[in-house]
């Protein structure tokens, strides 16, 4: 005979990070520093370890007890913040199936059917007649993938020197995206995700790389002033410009066009 489940209340956790666009909790900003800080992060893996539906094994009968795998949940006490950071982000990915899916039945039914990442919910069988559905919360209809994203994945793939040249989550992830659309498992939403992640990246690349081509002219600017013109107002204010703008590229190509400008006016002959 089987148990019925004793189902502990279930309440999202991420709200927050789901309704702002401006958070992504493993993605950098192109300063290096992640979107969502780590207090954000610790918060919210103290608040998962205190949820019972997250972390206590009610989903009896299951070849999983726990909303979580064990290894997801052991990683929210972890001492190491990246852990941490990816145990809360997989409890994330575990929420956002619920709600995809469209509610908690509708997510045990997924688990009891083996919690395959492709199911996105079982087929509709015909209602009797006189009864009407209620739904707790309409699933989310995901799109098919376009010519465009298909072709962007596929471009940035096929750029071996490119992936060579990215952290190992990044390339990854774009080889994993790849790797899904060949076997047509790859959606429009996720497909938008990989590349939003990729262009995040690629704006810290192209910031650092801008860097080490300006910084040695910024110096080498820099010291001919200081050595022809140490005397000049306008000259010392320049090299401080310099100094100032030392980590912006833009900045950097402004003003060493209007520090060749300044050395043509110096090295001038008096009339």
């Amino acid at each position: 005979m089987s148990t019925k489940l004793v189902v502990p209340e279930f309440t999202p956790r991420f709200e927050s990070i789901r309704n702002d666009k401006s958070k992504h909790l493993t993605m950098k900003k192109p300063d290096g520093s992640y979107m969502v800080e780590q207090d954000e992060i610790d918060n919210l893996a103290r608040e998962l370890l205190g949820d019972p539906f997250y972390v206590e094994p009610w989903l009896t009968g299951c070849e999983l007890t726990t909303v979580l795998f064990a290894d997801v949940i052991a990683g929210l006490s972890s001492d190491e913040p990246d852990v941490r950071r990816k145990s809360v982000n997989l409890a994330y990915q575990t929420e956002d199936r619920i709600l995809k899916l469209g509610g908690v039945d509708e997510f045990i039914a997924w688990v009891k059917r083996g919690r395959d990442r492709n199911d996105f919910g079982a087929p509709s069988k015909p209602i009797s007649k006189g009864f009407r559905k209620l739904p707790t919360r309409k699933p989310m209809s995901l799109t098919k993938l376009t010519a465009a994203n298909r072709e962007a994945i596929e471009k940035i793939y096929n750029n071996k020197n490119l992936l060579g040249e990215m952290p190992l989550d990044v390339s990854n992830r774009i080889k994993q995206a790849y790797y899904e659309m060949e076997k047509g498992q790859l959606y429009d939403e996720f497909a938008e995700l990989i590349l939003a992640i990729f262009e995040q990246w690629r704006l810290h690349n192209k910031h650092i790389n801008d860097l080490m081509v300006k910084i040695p002219d910024a110096i080498d600017q820099r010291d001919e002033l200081l050595v022809d013109h140490p005397t000049s107002a306008a000259a010392m204010a320049h090299c401080s410009k310099l100094v100032g703008a030392i980590t912006d590229p833009k900045k950097l190509t402004k003003l060493l066009k209007e520090g060749l400008e300044i050395q043509r006016r110096l090295t001038l002959p008096e009339s």
